[in-house]
């Protein structure tokens, strides 16, 4: 059976990444930046907040409506929709400062504070096994443009890492080790945004 669980709360390096594109001043103007040089840190803090929307959003426990996902990620030019061969369970998260364009693209790093690591079922393929644990990881994002001409940045699939944040529900899901439950990963949840001042998700 499963004692009590203690945290030892992770302080996060800052970033020491920047965006590419630095803002350059034009040749030969004093003080005078052109339109195309600040549109690109613009447009990355906007691809940050949409990436802080969606983490939000994405918060282990968190009672959502049906299509919340829809403004802020971007599966069909992204691969397979919420392919679910790995998930965290995600308590807090933090979006690293700055970001990298390729493209038509931004790429974003944030540190997750997980509860949980739920992963596909080596025995059964519709099942999954979700293994409890306090732990934080890197995750690096691709953000693109929506469709339809929306200028909004969306999340496009899963982490470069492999992985996604939005879990799947209570029945399909085996727990390890002995004694772990959903109602224990989501009460340490709970233990970690209370300890960092954050408010509950549900």
């Amino acid at each position: 059976m499963l004692g009590m669980f203690s945290l030892t709360l992770i302080v996060a390096t800052a970033c020491t990444g920047q965006p590419s594109g630095d803002v350059r001043q034009p040749s030969g103007g004093a003080g005078t930046k052109s339109s195309a040089a600040i549109a690109q840190p613009l447009s990355v803090d906007s691809a940050r907040q949409q990436l802080e929307r969606y983490l939000d959003l994405a918060i282990a426990g968190r009672r959502l409506k049906v299509g919340a996902y829809a403004s802020v990620r971007e599966d069909s030019i992204c691969g397979p929709a919420l392919n679910f061969m790995r998930a965290l369970w995600v308590a807090d998260f933090r979006v690293l400062p700055g970001g990298r364009t390729i493209g038509d693209t931004v790429v974003i790093q944030s540190i997750l504070t997980s509860v949980a690591d739920q992963r596909e079922s080596l025995a059964h393929a519709s099942k999954y096994v979700a293994t409890l644990g306090a732990r934080e990881d890197t995750a690096t994002w691709t953000l693109v443009r929506s469709l339809a001409g929306n200028p909004n940045w969306r999340v496009c699939g899963d982490t470069r890492e492999g992985f996604d944040v939005i879990a799947i529900g209570p029945k399909e899901i085996g727990w390890s080790p002995s004694g772990a439950s959903r109602v224990r990963a989501l009460g340490l949840v709970d233990s970690v945004r209370k300890a960092r001042g954050l408010p509950l998700a549900r």
